[in-house]
């Protein structure tokens, strides 16, 4: 039973834990899909004997693309492998959490966000990369796929972002403990809590942690994964659907997966900052 149910409000130390947990959650399952979908691509690329290098927020190519390298070929398979590999691991994600069935905060909220950030980096990379004419674009420039499709393609992005946070929606309701049960304020106030706030002190801290490197995509990357966040909002729920069993988050377990958490950053940050090859 949780403690909305017993008719008080969360303690301070469990809002505060809820917090760091997720927040917690949202970085390192950005890292790990980051991390994961830029090896796929710096794989492909090595292969096909193109250079290319993993970097702090993007993924930088030794040659001009009027190499003869970059053949149409070259091309579809490397810059379709980041959006591929993403919407694969975040499918993996919900099944893990469907079947694995995770008594932790931190760890429910991990394969949540880890399947929001890997759809991110499918539909939302595929819509910025149409519109800053990047990427998948180069995509669609071999394979002669005239305007309106690439629009209609954007419209299609968007769709799979909504209905991606609508099932977010409804496994955050049952599959995760809810710090406030009844009513549909309360609810937008667990929202706020554990999915809204973390999102944008996240985002901050990815955006400082790339400062200076930062350009559009970045910034259109965040919009993207925040159309997926506000259909939560929207998302109906049945009471039925809530689940009361679970347990609240520990404070001690927040604090320390959230230092986890900075560690790894920091490793990620110096790491990444010149760049890592394969080869």
């Amino acid at each position: 039973m949780t403690l909305s149910q017993k008719g008080k409000h969360p303690g301070s130390k469990i809002i505060f834990s809820a917090f760091l947990q997720s927040l917690s959650s949202f970085l390192l399952a950005y890292m790990v899909v980051y991390l994961f979908s830029g090896l796929s691509v710096l794989y492909i690329a090595y292969d096909l004997d193109i250079p290319a290098s993993l970097e702090l927020n993007k993924i930088s190519f030794g040659i001009p693309f009027d190499s003869s390298l970059w053949t149409r070929d070259a091309i579809v398979s490397v810059f379709m492998t980041q959006p591929v590999s993403s919407f694969i691991m975040g499918t993996i994600s919900i099944l893990m959490l469907l079947l694995i069935k995770p008594k932790q905060f931190w760890l429910q909220l991990f394969f949540i966000w880890f399947f929001l950030h890997g759809f991110n980096f499918t539909f939302g990379v595929l819509s910025e990369d149409i519109i800053l004419q990047r990427g998948m674009f180069r995509v669609a420039t071999v394979m002669d796929i005239r305007q309106v499709m690439l629009i209609l393609t954007i419209g299609v992005s968007i769709f799979f972002l909504i209905k991606a946070g609508s099932l977010a929606g409804k496994l955050l309701y049952s599959k995760v403990f809810q710090l406030f049960h009844e009513g549909k304020h309360k609810r937008k106030w667990n929202l706020l809590l554990v999915i809204f706030l973390p999102y944008f002190v996240g985002s901050l801290l990815l955006l400082l942690l790339t400062l200076g490197k930062n350009d559009l995509k970045d910034y259109l990357l965040k919009i993207a994964m925040l159309v997926s966040l506000t259909s939560i909002i929207f998302t109906h729920i049945s009471n039925n659907s809530v689940k009361s069993d679970k347990k609240p988050p520990k404070l001690l377990t927040g604090i320390l997966l959230f230092a986890f958490t900075l560690i790894v950053m920091g490793v990620f940050f110096f790491r990444f900052t010149n760049g890592i090859t394969l080869g």
